[in-house]
Formats: structure tokens, sequence, C-alpha cells
């Protein structure tokens, strides 16, 4: 029975995460401080980004787990092996402008669920499983490109993951087990924003989350959807 979920763990990688992201920040600034003297330089008169000094955004989401099959029926005990490696769920963000850049922090969190896995052990036990995923974290967001009202951000974000598991086992009798993983893991993405009036717009993005590694049963590619409020300078 353990075999089926030894696959689907991760070792904390949090120094690594961290230079990962320290890296993506400093990108970030760098090619922000660039994007705006450059706009100073060619127009004399740049305009404001699109976003104010702050903004909230609330979007559903859609992942697909591109390791999960593989990786969650990795094991010389499972004879048979099915998973379903889509989830959906909503998320919300919050951001605060840095200064005179285009560039933002944003803390956010999410929560999604249909990760699924239908395995038979060769002893002829079967474990059914239902993982809901959810975290929070922290990032930047840099306004590369915008006019009056569209831009296009890109973002990096590192979250504390956390997967929250029932596994109903049948081995001659009939249980059920709970099973909770937790790491740190990124995101990185590419999203647009075209706003509705100056407070309310919709927001698309796409991304790739996880920590690069084939053998991490939670790398996913993640899609949203959602709304973005814009408050007035002085709100």
């Amino acid at each position: 029975m353990d075999a089926v979920h030894a696959g689907t763990d991760r070792p904390p990688r949090f120094g690594e995460l961290m230079r990962r992201d320290i890296a993506a920040v400093s990108f970030c600034l760098a090619l922000g401080v660039a994007t705006t003297n450059a706009r100073a330089q060619s127009d004399g008169d740049p305009r404001d980004p699109v976003l104010e000094t702050k903004f909230v955004e609330v979007f559903a989401e859609y992942r697909n787990f591109i390791n999960w099959k593989a990786v969650s029926g990795d094991d010389p005990s499972v004879a048979e092996h099915e998973a379903g490696s889509s989830a959906g769920g909503l998320g919300l963000n919050f951001g605060l402008r840095l200064g005179g850049l285009p560039l933002w922090a944003q803390v956010g969190a999410y929560a999604s669920s249909g990760l699924s896995t239908n395995t038979t052990l060769t002893n002829g036990d079967h474990i059914h499983g239902s993982i809901r995923d959810y975290g929070v974290g922290a990032g930047v967001r840099l306004m590369a490109f915008r006019t009056d009202r569209t831009a296009m951000f890109l973002w990096a974000m590192g979250y504390f993951d956390r997967n929250d598991g029932l596994f109903e086992i049948t081995d001659g009798s009939e249980r059920s087990e709970k099973r909770l993983h937790s790491a740190w893991t990124g995101d990185y993405g590419v999203g647009a924003i075209r706003l509705l009036d100056e407070m309310l717009g919709v927001e698309v993005g796409v991304s790739y989350s996880g920590i690069f590694d084939k053998k991490n049963a939670d790398e996913n590619l993640r899609f949203r959807i959602g709304m973005i409020l814009n408050p007035p300078r002085d709100f």
C-alpha cells in the first residue's frame, strides 16, 4: 500500500528554489529598469502602467499534472495503474507596486481538486486516491508591455504547496487513510490584462509550476482566467 504513494514524495529543496527565485527576481528588476528607461528615452513622457499602485485578482484555474500518472504508479508492486492528471480550482492574489518601476510585489493562495489514482497491486490489493492541492506564496510581477487599457505581464512566485489525499484501500477489508505532503515549489508565467473600465478588468495567464524535476509528481502546467480589481491610487 505504501508503494503507490512513494513515487509522489518530493525532497525539500528550499535553498535551490530560493536561488532560482532570486535569479528570476533579479532578471525582472533588470528588465523593469531597462523597460522604464527605454520608454523614457523614446517617449519623453512615459504612460503609467495599466495597473495603479495596488490590485486584487480572483481567478479560476485548470492544471495539467504532466508527471502525475508516471510517478504516482512507479513501483514494482504496482500491477495496474490509472490516474486522473487534471485539477481545477480557484486562486486569489494581492499586489503592491514597488516604487516607480513597472513591478509589483504580490502574495496569493490557491486551492484545486481533481487529482486521482486507481491502483491494483501485485498482491491483489486495490487503492483509490483523491487528492486536493493548495498553497500560499509570494513573488513579483513585471508589466513588460502596456497600452492605455491592455497589458502583458510576467510573474515569478514561490509557493508552500500541500497535497491532501484520501485513499480508500481494499485488501480483504475496506478502510481509508489520509496522507499529507508539503513542499516548496515555484510558479513562472505570462499573462495579459484588459481593463473594462478604470477599476475592473479581465485577465488570462499560463504558467509552469514545479521544481524542474521529471520525478516530481506535482509538476504542472497552469491555465487561468479571472477578474482583476484596480483601485484608484488614493484608495
